[in-house]
């Protein structure tokens, strides 16, 4: 069985996702200091580490455009087990990365 992943974010636990899934969210604005984990059976482990400490996650290679990985969450693209599921929650977390990132652009322009 490949790898699973599990990502805690404001401490809401989403996962499993696959190696590939998570560099794609290193892609889309995982921040290195995100808390993650490696678990079995669709369960986190209990070893939490930044994301800065999973060696390759953030030196991976540009990959598809944020619409490519919308599609792809919402089950166009290649099948993992749970395929639908996990999709789901990469295009929560996508969704929820991209709000951050809107968030935080509106918060730094400057003001009236």
């Amino acid at each position: 069985m490949s790898t699973q992943w599990f990502v805690k974010i404001d401490g809401k636990v989403t996962g499993p996702y696959t190696s590939k899934q998570m560099k794609q969210l290193a892609q889309e604005g995982l921040t290195p200091s995100a808390d993650v984990c490696k678990g079995d059976n669709g369960k986190p482990s209990k070893q939490w580490v930044s994301a800065s400490k999973v060696r390759g996650l953030f030196d991976a290679p540009k990959l598809e455009s944020t619409a490519t990985l919308s599609q792809k969450s919402q089950g166009v693209g290649e099948a993992a087990p749970n395929a639908s599921e996990s999709a789901s929650k990469l295009g929560w977390l996508i969704s929820l990365l991209q709000q951050t990132r809107e968030l935080r652009a509106a918060s730094e322009e400057p003001g009236p």
